[in-house]
């Protein structure tokens, strides 16, 4: 008892302090935000959505100096947790999420509340990526260029490069870019097919209409775009009836093909002190390692390597040895029994280890983002569908295959590493020690989690496009 009452004070202690440093961090990096103090009537550039895409494309093209831009974002700025690589997770759940959660699963999330997968959005500044640990990979040259076997012209990586060098090159922010904070955006309005004005309102709830002398961006993501532009008239035209929009476009296509990484967690138990555990995170010196150096445990992401293997398989190692039991299971929306299965040591704050996460790169797998009603307000309903073409259970138990090929190296029996295999109720009778695909189907079926890499939904390719090579709306 003593022991777990010193741990609850050096838990408090370092949240005070975390806090107090919040304070001072967030007066520093808030002046890196420049709001317009008034809406114009008209801009030559809107862009809904101020994520990753979004603040790009603002920055480049506020570069014209005879041009100005409107930045809409439903979002504040992030906190401080945002800019700590280990920590942006702890801000999943907040007020810079949308806190979307999928409908209940029926061939995966088994081992979830409901059956369904919690999927944090990102709103605000920086979008989904202020999330996910600070990350970024602008992918391989052969994932483009399959692309244009799908019919996407002009989308080779060697056409993308010196776009991606770019973007890289960007400063902090651009003066030339009016952001707009607001409490939700209503529907893009059109005349004759043309985006003419876009609908908001701000978080004093006053409503305006703006109007663009060129063109309405759409940077919403996977999710919250096609929502937008549903809710704006260009959708199935069936489901727009469905809830009494008027059809501007009948796109057929507009929230489909929604399909998203499903990462396996395999925790894995090591005798060497390699790894961030929990009492490692909040020891007073970590903290101020951080604060006065910028380095120490909470300095990296703790993923440790990313490595692709054949036939679309994949593995990062995440070196978190152990975590908070309340935390993960909120982010996850696992029930107690899964996530104490899959974490089997969880009770010991100091223990070394890392989490190899299996994933299938190209999953085949579709589901669909449709609307619940008319109303903004309201979350899009999101089937992700997971795990619904068995190919991908066969590709994500080769990424598991390989991740116990790994582990049975030299390298990580030296250091101790030992498979912890969760013991499900479910599906404990199929286990037997050779770790037949039929044991390896039930636990991954049961505690597989999104990857948080949604995508598809306004496809560029394929028999009826959402977009064409231009990014633009087809029919428009």
């Amino acid at each position: 008892m003593k022991k777990y009452n010193t741990f609850l004070v050096k838990y408090f202690v370092v949240n005070v302090v975390l806090l107090c440093a919040s304070v001072l961090i967030y007066h520093y990096y808030a002046e890196s935000i420049i709001p317009t103090p008034s809406l114009y009537p008209y801009y030559d550039y809107i862009i809904v959505g101020g994520g990753t895409a979004g603040c790009v494309v603002g920055a480049l093209l506020s570069e014209a100096s005879n041009v100005n831009v409107l930045l809409i974002e439903a979002g504040d700025e992030f906190n401080i947790l945002s800019k700590i690589p280990l920590t942006p997770t702890l801000i999943q759940r907040g007020s810079n999420d949308w806190s979307f959660t999928s409908t209940p699963q029926k061939f995966s999330s088994f081992g979830l509340k409901n059956k369904r997968q919690f999927i944090p959005r990102g709103k605000g500044l920086g979008g989904s990526g202020q999330l996910n640990y600070l990350l970024h990979d602008v992918g391989i040259p052969s994932d483009y260029d399959n692309w244009i076997k799908l019919g996407a012209r002009g989308w080779y990586y060697s056409d993308l490069k010196p776009y991606f060098e770019k973007i890289f090159m960007l400063e902090k922010h651009s003066s030339d870019v009016g952001t707009k904070v607001i409490k939700k955006n209503a529907r893009v309005h059109f005349k004759n097919k043309k985006a003419q004005a876009i609908e908001i309102v701000l978080s004093d709830n006053a409503t305006h209409r703006i109007i663009t002398r060129n063109e309405i961006i759409i940077s919403c993501g996977s999710i919250k775009t096609p929502q937008l532009l549903m809710l704006s008239g260009i959708g199935p035209e069936h489901h727009l009836k469905e809830h009494n929009i008027e059809v501007v476009v009948n796109s057929e296509s507009v929230g489909r093909n929604l399909h998203d990484h499903l990462n396996f967690p395999l925790y894995v138990s090591i005798d060497k002190p390699l790894s961030v555990t929990l009492s490692k995170m909040l020891a007073i010196k970590t903290l101020t390692d951080y604060l006065w150096s910028g380095k120490g445990y909470i300095s990296s992401s703790a993923i440790a390597a990313i490595g692709r293997g054949p036939n679309s398989t994949s593995l990062t190692l995440f070196a978190l040895g152990s975590a908070d039991e309340t935390i993960l299971r909120e982010i996850a929306n696992t029930d107690s029994e899964t996530f104490r299965a899959f974490f089997p040591l969880h009770h010991n704050s100091s223990q070394e280890g890392f989490v190899f996460l299996a994933n299938c790169l190209q999953p085949e797998s579709r589901g669909s983002i449709t609307l619940l009603n008319a109303d903004p307000h309201s979350s899009p309903i999101i089937d992700p569908n997971y795990l619904s073409i068995n190919t991908d259970i066969e590709c994500t138990i080769r990424a598991i295959r390989l991740a116990i090929e790994v582990i049975s190296t030299k390298a990580f029996k030296d250091i101790g590493a030992v498979i912890q295999w969760p013991k499900l109720k479910t599906c404990q009778h199929l286990w037997t020690d050779d770790v037949p695909d039929v044991y390896l189907e039930c636990i991954v079926r049961v505690g597989a989690l999104t990857g948080h890499h949604s995508a598809g939904t306004c496809s560029m390719a394929g028999d009826t496009p959402v977009v064409d090579q231009y990014l633009q709306l087809v029919y428009l």
